[in-house]
């Protein structure tokens, strides 16, 4: 029995985002505890690329926690400044002064003239009435690079006279102002001339934005995504789209398809070799490939490139050969054949999403985790990351559990793929869905921690769902759009399940169901205090309901009380220190925040932290793991007092 209290207590200091993960024990951290170190998984989605035009060994990549900076060819990359953590839409430098930068997002824009270190939003009339557009394609004249354009998602384009420092909205003769603006290209010889491309086709301007006009003649799919211009001859242009790549030699006039050669339709990226135009470098969801005849015939050119898509292609302009591309899950590849063959530069480009961390509750230095990309395993605390992904794939995973008394045996919860299951310590994976779901978008997933065979999954638009025999049945055990699960480890017949609306409670397993007074509010994490099972706490957003924050019930449930003293509110992660349970751990969209006195108040603790949105914490002796939205797992060591 002392044995299952040990494995109980283990267990129970999980932190659920959506999932149960495997902690172990932490002391209450001290003033004088280590700062946090970002630890990977490398790679992750890279969405824009900019290389600097006087020296292109230096690039930057946009992701989606901000701007990660080379400056020795893809070798070795760092964060370009820390103020900068919004996802990053489209990058442009000024081309006569390349320390000036502009970095376009979700919050507008931003612009370095320190390449990089230090950042300031640009923003004055950049969006209707005082709001702020998002922006998905920048464009800088090149004769005049204080004169720069900016296409946003539904606001139409901007233009700035002064580097960015005030915006003016120019959209006459736009189609629809409103339509999103994916591409912007500038006629380097007549920076006047501006091409743009968006969900409305292809328009043109003759003057400086003055006006538009719609130019989508022979453009048989007019979703453009992509547009580049010959530098040699720039009335010729080319436009990628969800149909495929459209060519233009009569500035815009008239379009025909140039497709020969191409798999996948949809074209996320164009490139065109700045000495030979003739050498074009294009995108889609077949793959990459490469023209050397203007588009008239293409050749796959993705050998070494692996799964992931491209999102994003940029050419030496010196040394024409050396190409990078930016992955939507793989981070960064450079080949320096043209695209004969591609390899990996990821050294400290950390740009994962991880959904939820995992840690085998057997072999401490042995971690797991889920992210936007798939699943990866450290077997040395988190210092060295690899992915594990075969038979699983590149799929989302937003949830992992592992099997308490066989911990080689894991779970995976995905987005849209059901749940997956590996005996092999995640070197190769399973479905395990004979689910009857009718969305296999997994929110939750919890193993009972006497009972391994025994599992619960919350899935969109669905009843929680049993399993007693390790994922090969399943059966209906409980409410729709379960997103937060919880299990008592010393009753484990004793279960919490939020969604999106409710907190309810079970004491049979999943046979019946009684509902909190917690309601009118969707819950995102639950967790039971491992010493005392009356003591849970359960994170929340309302909507119509007064409660919101984290609340803490010390009765089973029968009532709850918001402890937020010090904390932002809607933590997406919770976990409770196994041996000291009265020092909790929240991870939420200001960083990790820490209580020693059962919630009653909250203090930050987010040195070393550049990533402050916190999506999952988990915990080892001595150590504590945070899975951040952008910035992979960042790793603190706890001193005990």
């Amino acid at each position: 029995m002392s044995n299952l209290k040990a494995i109980v207590r283990w267990i129970s200091a999980t932190a659920l985002l959506l999932a149960i993960a495997w902690p172990g024990s932490v002391r209450p951290v001290d003033a004088k505890s280590d700062a946090w170190t970002n630890k990977g998984p490398e790679g992750g989605h890279v969405t824009t690329l900019a290389i600097d035009p006087h020296v292109p060994t230096t690039l930057y990549a946009g992701t989606v926690a901000g701007v990660l900076k080379t400056v020795d060819g893809g070798k070795h990359w760092a964060l370009a400044g820390t103020a900068l953590t919004t996802i990053v839409r489209a990058l442009a430098i000024d081309p006569l002064a390349p320390a000036t930068l502009y970095a376009a997002g979700t919050v507008g824009l931003y612009k370095t003239t320190d390449r990089g270190s230090t950042w300031s939003a640009i923003n004055d009339g950049l969006g209707p009435w005082g709001m702020t557009s998002t922006v998905d394609a920048l464009a800088v004249d090149p004769h005049t690079p204080t004169t720069l354009y900016a296409g946003t998602t539904g606001d139409g384009i901007f233009k700035s006279a002064d580097g960015g420092a005030s915006w003016t909205a120019v959209n006459a003769g736009l189609a629809d102002p409103r339509a999103p603006i994916f591409a912007l290209a500038i006629d380097p010889r007549s920076p006047t001339t501006i091409y743009g491309g968006g969900l409305a086709g292809a328009f043109k301007s003759a003057d400086g934005g003055g006006t538009w006009s719609v130019i989508n003649t022979g453009l048989t799919n007019r979703f453009v995504i992509e547009l580049a211009i010959d530098a040699e001859i720039t009335t010729t242009i080319y436009a990628g789209t969800l149909g495929g790549i459209f060519k233009s030699v009569d500035a815009g006039a008239s379009w025909s398809a140039i497709n020969a050669g191409l798999t996948g339709a949809t074209v996320s990226a164009l490139a065109i070799d700045p000495i030979s135009p003739a050498t074009l470098y294009a995108s889609t969801s077949g793959g990459l490939f490469r023209s050397t005849d203007a588009g008239a015939s293409w050749t796959a050119a993705s050998a070494g490139l692996g799964a992931a898509a491209v999102d994003a292609l940029v050419i030496d302009p010196r040394w024409p050969d050396i190409l990078y591309a930016g992955t939507s899950g793989d981070g960064v590849f450079k080949s320096a054949d043209a695209g004969g063959v591609w390899s990996a530069a990821n050294e400290r480009l950390i740009a994962t999403i991880v959904r939820t961390v995992v840690v085998d509750p057997q072999t401490a230095d042995t971690l797991y985790a889920g992210t936007a990309g798939g699943v990866f395993k450290s077997t040395d605390g988190g210092d060295e990351w690899r992915a594990i992904t075969a038979g699983l794939g590149t799929t989302d995973v937003r949830v992992l559990a592992v099997d308490p008394w066989t911990p080689a045996t894991l779970y995976a919860g995905t987005a849209g793929g059901g749940v997956f299951k590996s005996a092999d310590g995640g070197e190769i994976w399973n479905s395990a869905n004979n689910l009857r779901l009718r969305d296999n978008f997994i929110f939750a997933l919890a193993i009972d921690p006497q009972t391994p065979g025994t599992l619960y999954v919350g899935s969109n638009g669905d009843s929680l769902l049993k399993s007693t025999d390790g994922g090969g049945s399943w059966s209906t055990a409980g409410p729709f759009n379960t997103q937060a699960l919880a299990i008592d480890p010393v009753l484990p017949a004793t279960l919490f399940a939020g969604t999106d609306t409710t907190l309810f409670k079970s004491v049979d397993g999943g046979a019946s169901w009684i509902r909190t007074p917690v309601d009118r509010a969707r819950i995102w994490v639950v967790a039971i205090d491992p010493h005392d099972s009356n003591t849970v706490y359960a994170s929340v957003s309302p909507f119509g309901s007064a409660f919101r924050g984290v609340l803490k019930s010390i009765d089973g449930g029968l009532s709850w009380t918001a402890v937020n003293s010090g904390l932002p509110y809607d933590p997406r992660a919770l976990v409770i220190d196994p041996e000291t349970p009265e020092t909790i751990y929240a991870g939420t969209r200001n960083g990790v925040f820490q209580s020693v006195d059962g919630a009653a108040t909250w203090t930050a603790m987010n040195e070393g932290l550049t990533n402050p949105t916190i999506l999952a914490l988990a915990t080892k002796p001595r150590d504590l793991y945070a899975g951040s939205n952008g910035s992979g797992v960042f790793k603190r060591v706890v001193r005990r007092r």
